[in-house]
């Protein structure tokens, strides 16, 4: 077997044993040695590699990008669009990669789903970067607009023991304040053995309910669920609830089961955390009921530049936010042609028509007043007058 057709399983035990970053470092040594040894390039210093998250900071590709590719060589973009191309592509098809082109200087290095030397490499690239991406979300104020994080972690509960303990607090704290609880998250150290308190206000007065939440990958044991329950009588609790990633041992579950005269205590595991998370999957009407305190008269609208060579407006209304996040749906453009130059004139939204129905709402990471889209747009606060286009290529 060459170097080359061993590459994907390689690779694959690159990104396996040391994540995303690894794997960009041994696609860049690769890659340098090809220019090197085919001279290329006389300096390796303007070439670099990235992972696609760090360089874009966006949900992942329906093709995982394995590395971004950044260089200021001429002589290596000229090379790739010209001269020895056809070789520089046939070897690198033989990792199971592909090359595309994002613009001058930058390159995305994909592994494609439909080469049997890379559909393992795919797979757990895929798996991973979608981990890594619903993880990042994972915050109290995010998880209300961003509901694929919660649908992530409904499909995969085998993910919640690899999140940061601190972010796997903040996950179940964000399941109980989408059911409707009153919920305070403690601050991770020094919290008196109280991860989360739950309050709710029934018929007959309010509802405490004292949380321990553990990510471990060990079964919990007895004296751990012994020791929430004592914190729930001394605070006056009127439940208990312990909270792991992994599972529980019979004689954890046995104390459970025996203990639920004055204090009720319930033990939840990945698998009971991953049904609350299907179970808050919104259904279509979500955006409906979000809008339905506001209209397009007086909501906030904004507004992105889009196209090169031809420039128009991306529009779009907010729905609902939270300091660092944002759900938005697109609003079309009414565009006032030039009397002399119908390619030319300006545009503003469309306020006449109804909402866009939920399914086509799309979310943003907010940065003060910028907006960040999914698809790498950034949107700001529109001013209200008609904005510029040029149609014209």
């Amino acid at each position: 077997m060459s170097e080359e057709t061993a590459a994907p399983s390689q690779l694959l035990a690159v990104l396996n044993a040391g994540g995303q970053q690894a794997l960009a470092d041994a696609i860049g040594d690769r890659v340098r040695n090809w220019f090197i040894r085919h001279g290329w390039v006389d300096s390796l210093d303007q070439i670099g590699f990235k992972t696609y998250q760090d360089h874009f900071s966006l949900p992942p590709r329906d093709w995982p990008v394995a590395a971004i590719m950044y260089n200021n060589s001429q002589q290596v973009e000229d090379r790739l669009c010209t001269e020895g191309e056809d070789d520089f592509w046939e070897w690198f098809g033989s990792l199971g990669l592909f090359f595309s082109t994002t613009s001058p200087g930058l390159h995305e290095i994909c592994v494609p789903d439909d080469s049997p030397l890379s559909l393992q490499l795919h797979a757990r690239l895929a798996s991973l970067q979608a981990f890594e991406w619903h993880a990042h979300l994972v915050a109290p104020d995010y998880a209300t607009i961003y509901r694929t994080v919660f649908e992530h972690f409904g499909r995969h509960p085998e993910h919640l023991a690899n999140l940061h303990w601190r972010r796997f607090e903040e996950l179940c704290a964000s399941v109980f304040e989408a059911q409707g609880y009153t919920t305070v998250l403690g601050p991770g150290a020094n919290d008196g053995g109280v991860d989360i308190r739950l309050t709710e206000h029934p018929v007959y007065g309010q509802q405490l309910t004292v949380v321990s939440v553990k990510r471990y990958r060990e079964k919990i044991d007895l004296e751990l669920v012994a020791s929430i329950l004592g914190v729930a009588h001394a605070q006056s609790a009127d439940r208990s609830l312990f909270i792991t990633s992994s599972t529980f041992l019979p004689s954890a579950r046995k104390f459970a089961q025996t203990n639920q005269s004055a204090i009720p205590l319930h033990l939840a595991d990945g698998q009971d955390i991953a049904e609350w998370c299907r179970g808050l999957l919104p259904n279509p009407d979500w955006l409906v009921q979000q809008a339905a305190s506001w209209n397009l008269g007086s909501a906030k609208i904004i507004v992105a530049d889009a196209g090169v060579g031809m420039t128009y407006s991306a529009w779009a209304a907010v729905v609902a936010e939270t300091p660092l996040a944002a759900r938005l749906v697109p609003l079309s453009g009414v565009a006032i042609p030039l009397p002399s130059d119908p390619m030319l004139g300006t545009e503003s939204p469309d306020l006449s028509r109804p909402l866009p129905a939920a399914d086509q709402s799309f979310t943003a990471r907010r940065k003060g007043d910028v907006y960040v889209a999914d698809d790498g747009s950034f949107y700001h606060a529109w001013d209200g007058t008609p904005r510029r286009f040029n149609h014209a290529d």
